[in-house]
């Protein structure tokens, strides 16, 4: 491997251990709220909603850590930090592993372009012929 396609690689892993930090950092904040809630994660709603996972507050000082419960209202949902940087994380590494897939599949037709130019004779070519008849004379 040459020492480009080494920092290209190298790019990429330290991007994806970025992203992965992301998502385990997101992670840890939901467990950190759910533990201090006695296993439930409190949603600060003005309607009530309370199932297994959930309860509602109207007070902040009714829950422990509330700046990390599903506090932020988007598409008709409740979401945390820790949801919102676990979904940033992950879109994150889709959308990277697109461009490198999209770069390998641009850089594979490259190539096989440039062994096109360097082998002109292909089997079948119509300058096959003429190799023949070098090879014979020689």
């Amino acid at each position: 491997m040459n020492q480009k396609n080494y920092k290209k690689r190298e790019k990429y892993l330290r991007l994806i251990i970025i992203f992965m930090t992301i998502i385990m950092i997101g992670m840890s904040l939901n467990f950190r709220v759910v533990a201090g809630n006695k296993g439930r994660m409190p949603v600060y709603a003005s309607f009530y909603y309370d199932t297994d996972e959930h309860f509602t507050y109207q007070n902040k000082s009714e829950v422990n850590y509330w700046f990390l419960s599903d506090i932020i209202y988007l598409f008709k949902g409740y979401w945390s930090l820790g949801d919102m940087l676990m979904i940033g994380g992950v879109i994150s590494i889709i959308i990277l592993n697109g461009l490198v897939f999209y770069n390998f599949i641009r850089n594979t037709s490259k190539e096989k372009k440039k062994k096109n130019k360097r082998f002109p004779y292909k089997k079948g070519g119509k300058n096959r012929s003429n190799l023949k008849v070098i090879t014979q004379n020689i």
